[in-house]
């Protein structure tokens, strides 16, 4: 079984029925009194100062314990820090609403206001402000970026969180820039957003979908680039309302004169997980007047021999014109490129079976095979045009190489050298190629390149097959621990190393993938465990194998959690928990005479997986009933 996903589906109908009861380091442990609404007064759970020598400047500090989460809601948007300081321009009244979190949810107060007697024109002098609208007795109103005004592909970008960790000014990868038209609505262009410095740090918010008009009134903190808006929503097409929450906030990424972007983490949805989105603006001024310098050709640049360099390979004083390409192990190999063949996001880690895929070339009868990790292959000519392309007569069929990134041509057969790497030395050889197809966007414009990252191996030598192993542990709360990759090139004894610390063992397994395709009768042998260094006692005869979560992988169940008759359940496992390390020899053989799993204990590891299989398609289905 897949022991991963039957693990967090199990966990997923755990959270709900416990309630998530451990949501937070404090646990949200109330005592023996619940908060309501007539706690949370000013001066009892929260107060709000103004500065002695500046009031302008306002404090917002919570007397609530510190097992308490806050919640803010001020002239400059939400907080959940337990003090808040406000830099406030403009004379008015202004309100605040305090809120803590508790078991039957989010309690607030009654709001309270403050007021403020007079301008201070230095908060509204920065940068940031002025760039935004325009200065002290200015406005300034702004459009979407629909992808031609020179800044990016359309009004959206998508970005990973797990690359934008520390997002801010200037601080932002990007992961995908779908081009225009990608909230799918045709009305928004019109929509414009204008901030004025006149009399008050104003907010209007036309949208052009609804014909609704929002005003309010805006922020910007200078320090982090943050800005707010109160009584009037963030610039945003009505096809996006219900991927936040609410939209008084956004991180500034990138900001001058001309160009404004801002960034915001969507919730979760229909259409997927919580992800970074950001939405592009320019200044209207700037669009009305805004005369494209366009490229009349946006192409990848490539050396005059080309042509050449991608199709023979030098190698130890060898010359190879016939060269198997196989998707590189590196993080970026499918990804996104520009037009002139540049990375601009989207790099992916291929998987196993992408890892498979090859792509042989012979420059002398110019044949080519493309062959997947399921044996489908595709066979023809190729040839190279001038303006370079690889044309493949029968194409590539469609092959699988990463999670979303699927090798195929385009619709003529063709895939755009991107670029490539020679290694300088003598010989001179290539060692990196970068092969594309075409993207296009909602207009039907090609607009970027889905790319793939091919390196080469010598064709004609004999080739070293290489089965992936790895070993897994995880403890009674899921908390994987892997071991690294280990390439089993022939029979012998490899190790496998987990380190960190763990003392609450719960399952180890170790896999070898693919490898009974090939040698069904093959068989592995643990031969040493050592926890820290040390060598434990165990029965190898009673740790159980079977196949992993393909009937192809070899697996040896080093600790199973379902099986009583299991060596280190039936003689305790706690001899597991390592401070340092876990370690194990296993032995392989390949033709042993006898198959790795005998036929009633492959029917019955089948019958198994399949019950669990089962089982895991219900607990999802309740922990999605229960959601509901």
């Amino acid at each position: 079984m897949n022991i991963k996903k039957s693990i967090y589906s199990i966990l997923g109908v755990l959270a709900i029925l416990l309630g998530f009861t451990a949501c937070s380091p404090d646990g949200y442990d109330l005592g023996d009194k619940d908060v309501t609404s007539a706690d949370l007064v000013e001066g009892k759970a929260f107060t709000i100062e103004h500065d002695s020598s500046n009031p302008n400047i306002v404090y917002l500090h919570s007397l609530m314990s510190s097992r308490y989460t806050v919640l803010w809601e001020h002239p400059q948007g939400r907080t959940q820090d337990a003090d808040v300081t406000l830099k406030m321009p403009f004379a008015g009244t202004y309100t605040v609403k305090f809120g803590v979190e508790t078991r039957g949810g989010v309690v607030y107060g009654e709001p309270v206001t403050f007021t403020i007697d007079d301008f201070y024109a230095g908060f509204v002098t920065g940068e940031a402000w002025t760039l935004i609208a325009g200065g002290v007795g200015n406005s300034k109103t702004w459009v979407y970026d629909n992808g031609e005004y020179g800044f990016t592909a359309g009004e959206l970008t998508y970005g990973s969180p797990d690359d934008n960790a520390d997002m801010g000014l200037d601080k932002f990868t990007a992961n995908w820039d779908p081009g225009k038209g990608h909230c799918g609505d045709d009305q928004m262009w019109g929509s414009t957003m204008t901030f004025s410095l006149q009399g008050n740090a104003g907010y209007e918010f036309y949208n052009s979908s609804t014909g609704e008009t929002q005003t309010g009134l805006f922020s910007v903190d200078d320090d982090n680039y943050t800005i707010g808006f109160t009584d009037a929503d963030m610039m945003h097409p009505s096809t996006w309302d219900a991927r936040r929450d609410a939209w008084n906030s956004g991180q500034i990424i990138e900001l001058d004169e001309n160009h404004m972007r801002i960034a915001y983490t969507r919730i979760s949805g229909d259409w997927g997980g919580k992800w970074i989105e950001v939405f592009n603006y320019v200044s209207k001024e700037y669009a009305d007047n805004y005369t494209p310098a366009e490229d009349p050709n946006p192409t990848p640049t490539l050396a005059d021999t080309w042509q050449t360099d991608v199709t023979k390979y030098n190698k130890e004083g060898n010359t190879y014109s016939n060269i198997k390409w196989k998707i590189a192990e590196t993080t970026d190999a499918v990804s996104f490129a520009d037009l002139y063949g540049n990375q601009t996001g989207g790099q992916e880690s291929a998987t196993d079976n992408g890892l498979d895929y090859s792509l042989t070339m012979n420059v002398y009868d110019h044949s080519y095979t493309s062959l997947d990790a399921d044996g489908n292959e595709v066979s023809g000519e190729f040839s190279l045009t001038s303006d370079g392309f690889i044309k493949f007569s029968n194409g590539l069929g469609k092959v699988a190489i990463s999670s979303t990134g699927t090798l195929q041509t385009n619709a003529d057969n063709t895939l755009r050298v991107l670029s490539y790497t020679m290694d300088t030395t003598d010989p001179t050889e290539i060692t990196d190629l970068y092969l594309g197809y075409d993207m296009y966007d909602a207009q039907g414009k090609r607009y970027q390149y889905k790319a793939f990252h091919f390196t080469p191996h010598i064709v004609g030598q004999t080739e070293v097959e290489t089965f992936k192993a790895s070993m897994h542990y995880f403890n009674t709360g899921w908390t994987f621990f892997d071991s690294p990759t280990v390439k089993v090139t022939g029979e012998g004894t490899y190790t496998f190393k987990i380190t960190g610390s763990d003392s609450d063992p719960y399952g180890i397994y170790l896999d070898v993938n693919k490898i009974l395709d090939k040698y069904p009768n093959m068989n592995m042998t643990i031969t040493d465990m050592r926890v820290d260094g040390k060598s434990i006692t165990f029965d190898d005869a009673l740790i159980d194998r079977g196949n992993g979560d393909a009937s192809n992988i070899a697996r040896r169940y080093i600790l199973n959690p379902w099986n009583s008759d299991n060596y280190f359940m039936a003689n305790g496992y706690s001899c597991l928990g390592f401070s340092s390390s876990l370690e194990v020899d296993l032995k392989i053989e390949y033709n042993t005479g006898t198959p790795f799993i005998a036929s009633e204990a492959k029917t019955a590891a089948f019958q198994k997986y399949t019950a669990r299989k089962k089982a895991a398609a219900k607990a999802k289905a309740r922990a999605k009933y229960v959601r509901r």
